[in-house]
């Protein structure tokens, strides 16, 4: 069983709307697609973080 958990995290202005728009270019603007595009991106940084130990 998944839980979801709601994180609350601190980005320049510039740095959202970025991620915002690479979002919608990549998965479109349905509910739900920037969760699960941070949800990526943060096992993304976990995954090169681990490496370079």
């Amino acid at each position: 069983m998944f839980y979801s958990i709601y994180m609350q995290i601190v980005l320049t202005v510039a740095l959202e709307d970025e991620f915002r728009k690479a979002v919608a270019k990549r998965m479109g603007l349905k509910k739900g697609n920037l969760s699960l595009a941070a949800a990526e991106a943060i096992k993304m940084w976990i995954a090169v973080n681990n490496k370079a130990k």
